[in-house]
């Protein structure tokens, strides 16, 4: 309630804001999409109608952005508003200050970034986006080459509030709305030196799915049910990125220590590189140690061609050495008209693509994917 209540008196300043024209070419842009995935194995059809307005206004010194998405169900007959991203931006002569509902990537890895730790998921998938929650970020400029970032999280935003055990539902302790409690994170960036980019992050916080304390029993230390709260951890990442002839090559890790508990790491390395026909490929390798010492070791790839100059084909995949579940994702989009788009995929899983107790991948259910869209 509190974080709805905030970002309702954002929205309300930023509409306030002096001399807001909607209707303005240059600060209403947006997106409409209409979506039909097809559950193979379930047979099961879901279609959504999706519209994204964005207000987005600036100049020397400030600057605002305001982001709606308005999602409509036609299985279930019913229609959501929800607030994605809404900030100020202050620039200064060297430095940049932006408060409000946002989302902050860091990281070079592609779709996984260990790093990125700011956002919680928007959802149990492994694959779902970062959920926007309200943070006030700074940069200041050193000078271009390098640059410093703060971050700081006045309440902390979970991914799920519930846990599992013995196909039981449990209830987690929510972080309380304290001083001492706020969450923050520190960045250092070099670019463009000597051809590499370069960063060292440290996060202080909660982590964002909840854990299970032990208790003393007589047969030895056994899962509290009546414990379930959200440890405290610190994460220190690092990332690099260069190209050699051509080819980019990256790579990213994250060391998370929390107060109670073992310390675990992720990593990832990878490359890519664009043929001379116009074919792009890129691939990497990633390790994944999760809360509960689970691992996994995952190659993904992907292979990206245009055709006819304007519509394009992808083949992407995902393979986990220690489960052996996989997935395969053709993809084809065609360009129908100035900023129209149809796009066509299919998801192929076979076994578990994710080795891990409380994050899930469908691995069950294909989908075949349509999607038609025009920006604006």
């Amino acid at each position: 309630m509190k974080n709805k209540i905030l970002s309702l008196l954002l929205i309300m300043t930023l509409l306030l804001i002096g001399q807001v024209q909607v209707v303005a070419a240059d600060i209403l842009s947006g997106e409409f999409k209409l979506t039909s995935n097809y559950y193979t194995d379930y047979e099961n059809l879901e279609t959504l109608a999706k519209l994204n307005l964005n207000f987005e206004q600036s100049n020397l010194t400030t600057g605002y952005h305001l982001d709606f998405d308005y999602i409509y169900d036609f299985k279930k007959i019913k229609g959501d508003l929800a607030l994605n991203e809404a900030y100020f931006d202050y620039y200064g002569s060297n430095y940049d200050i932006r408060f409000g509902q946002q989302t902050v990537s860091w990281g070079k890895g592609l779709e996984y970034n260990p790093t990125d730790n700011l956002n919680p998921l928007n959802g149990m998938n492994s694959r779902e986006d970062k959920e926007p929650i309200l943070m006030l970020k700074g940069k200041y400029y050193i000078d271009y080459s390098y640059i410093i970032e703060g971050v700081l999280i006045p309440f902390h935003v979970p991914t799920t509030e519930e846990i599992i055990y013995n196909n039981m539902e449990f209830s987690s302790e929510p972080v309380e709305d304290d001083l001492s409690n706020m969450e923050y994170a520190l960045r250092w960036s070099v670019r463009g030196v000597n051809g590499f980019d370069f960063s060292m992050s440290y996060f202080s916080g909660f982590e964002d799915l909840p854990t299970m304390g032990m208790r003393q029993t007589p047969m030895g230390l056994k899962p509290d049910p009546n414990n379930v709260y959200y440890r405290e951890v610190d994460i220190y990442g690092a990332d690099i990125a260069t190209s050699y002839k051509g080819v980019g090559l990256w790579s990213e890790v994250a060391l998370y220590n929390p107060k109670d508990g073992e310390s675990y790491y992720s990593a990832v390395g990878g490359s890519d590189y664009n043929l001379s026909n116009g074919i792009y490929i890129e691939g990497q390798i990633i390790y994944l140690k999760d809360k509960l010492l689970n691992e996994n070791i995952i190659l993904q790839t992907a292979v990206e061609n245009t055709f006819n100059n304007i519509h394009k084909f992808k083949l992407g995949s995902i393979y986990n050495f220690e489960t052996a579940g996989y997935l395969i994702k053709p993809e084809v989009e065609f360009s129908l008209a100035e900023a129209t788009l149809l796009k066509v995929s299919y998801d192929f899983y076979e076994g578990q693509l994710l080795n891990n107790d409380m994050l899930s991948d469908k691995t069950d259910n294909n989908r075949l994917n349509i999607e038609l869209s025009y920006s604006f």
